[in-house]
């Protein structure tokens, strides 16, 4: 027994049609709603419909905005309810690319056969974008003996072939074909019309025309309906299996293109949500764990205050550790803040003077005696976003600090240029170095080289760096090695009113 359960919407102003088609789907073990009016009929098919039962004359209104909203957020079988059995309805039913027409009053047994049918036709979107290693062909031609010659030419293929168009669409809702050819000229429904309907089941689907040379003017009608190539009868078999083949290396393509933007787009939804539950998670550490932490580092105050001399030297010592660890974990939750924050914070665009903020830098970060900073008083005043630019300088000189392993003789430079459409900034220091195997290491959330007692840190600064040029449009990289010192370089772009 198919376990697949189906969802119809039942379209008709008369609610009894409604009721009728409902409980027959639902006896059937599958889900249907209706809808009576034009309103309700809007907002329901913006649902995933598989099934979709409509009324051809639905209180007067243009049927074909509802299919058309139906169809583009999902691929359901349409059936067409009508009151009588005309010329006028079967069109009308061509035109919408219906799958059928039921004719009213409704027959549970037509209802059954329907649903029957839905079973087998595929409506999920990734679908229609698998890539077999050859297309599925569907061959429309009310001639049998051309249709004959045509079906042996493309025997290597998967191919049903026909010389009803009706019956056609009937395959083409049922089964996922890549390429059409068809006749134009055929009695039952031209060429031109069968791309129309077919490409409204199956948008995905191909067309190759296939015509007699008085039929040229129609030929060209329907490659501005779609079709992607045009074969003049008669036809040689190495003329058309080349043009499938053509095709097919086309169509290959865009679906591996679909597909891959479809990879990409769900990957960028699942890095939105991962980046949106790291704000949260970032935003609620800043402001649930902060108050915690800032008693904790005032009862260790008060408590070295009050016992003095009492406290013996090893317990001091333990809760001067368990301060400095409070501290790192409150430093942490800052900078995980505003790492999250980077990209989507609107900073101010202001003049940077670039010499002046490394002054600034220095002043506040208490630099030990014998650490040099060198810089030329010769350094570019640009516009930018201030603030961001003066985390990256002072990270990068902090870093540079922190790191050294004789800061007594330390010696950063700090030089620049311009390259093109950026500022090129260099921060060279004669400190440890680092291994090449590391370069990459040192840029990622939380890794460090050495040890957290060793240096205090959240082990976000250079990521957060790295993440904050990026953002900006620019690139940062390392060239160092064991023993000789470290080189930081990045880019930082122009602004076009900076542009001389």
């Amino acid at each position: 027994m198919n376990e697949k359960k189906l969802n119809a919407l039942i379209i008709d102003s008369e609610s009894l049609i409604g009721d009728v088609i409902s409980a027959i789907v639902k006896r059937s073990g599958h889900q249907a709603e209706y809808a009576g009016t034009m309103v309700d009929a809007l907002i329901k098919v913006q649902e995933p419909f598989e099934l979709l039962f409509i009324q051809d004359q639905f209180l007067g209104a243009d049927i074909d905005i509802l299919v058309k909203s139906a169809r583009e957020h999902f691929n359901p079988l349409i059936i067409i309810l009508s009151l009588e059995i005309s010329d006028k309805s079967e069109r009308n039913s061509l035109r919408l690319g219906a799958y059928s027409t039921l004719y009213k009053p409704i027959s549970p047994d037509d209802v059954t056969e329907v649903l029957n049918d839905c079973l087998l036709i595929p409506h999920n979107v990734q679908d229609a974008f698998d890539i077999p290693e050859l297309p599925k062909l569907i061959i429309v031609d009310d001639d049998e003996d051309v249709l004959a010659s045509i079906k042996y030419a493309l025997k290597r293929y998967d191919v049903v072939a026909t010389t009803s168009p009706l019956k056609a669409l009937k395959e083409i809702a049922r089964t996922n074909f890549h390429i059409l050819l068809t006749d134009i000229m055929m009695d039952e429904m031209n060429g031109i019309n069968l791309i129309h309907n077919a490409k409204s089941i199956r948008p995905t689907i191909s067309a190759i025309v296939l015509t007699g040379f008085a039929n040229k003017k129609y030929a060209m009608e329907a490659l501005k309906e779609g079709a992607h190539d045009l074969l003049e009868k008669p036809l040689l078999p190495k003329v058309i299996t080349g043009a499938v083949e053509r095709l097919w290396e086309t169509k290959r393509l865009e679906l591996e293109k679909e597909n891959l933007l479809k990879e990409i787009k769900e990957q960028n939804k699942a890095l939105v949500s991962l980046n949106n539950e790291l704000e949260r998670f970032a935003y609620i550490s800043s402001h649930d764990l902060k108050s915690p932490l800032e008693n904790i580092i005032s009862l260790i105050s008060w408590i070295l205050e009050d016992t003095g001399t009492h406290l013996s030297e090893e317990s001091a010592d333990h809760l001067i550790m368990i301060n400095s660890r409070v501290n790192r974990l409150k430093a942490l939750i800052n900078d995980l803040y505003e790492y999250v924050k980077v990209g989507k914070h609107n900073y101010r665009v202001e003049s940077i003077n670039v010499a002046d903020m490394i002054k600034d830098c220095v002043d506040i970060l208490n630099i030990p005696n014998g650490f040099k900073v060198e810089y030329s008083e010769v350094l570019p005043v640009f516009e930018g976003k201030k603030q961001l630019f003066y985390h990256v300088i002072c990270n990068l000189i902090s870093n540079s600090i922190k790191h050294h392993d004789h800061p007594e003789s330390g010696l950063l430079s700090i030089e620049y240029q311009v390259s093109g459409d950026f500022y090129h900034f260099s921060f060279s220091d004669n400190g440890p170095g680092v291994e090449p195997r590391f370069h990459e290491k040192i840029f990622i959330m939380f890794e460090s080289l050495k040890s957290r007692d060793t240096v205090e840190g959240s082990g976000l600064g250079l990521s957060m760096i790295k993440k904050i040029i990026e953002e900006e449009g620019g690139r940062i990289s390392i060239n160092s090695d064991l023993g000789q010192g470290s080189k930081f370089e990045f880019t930082w772009p122009i602004l076009n009113n900076d542009k001389k």
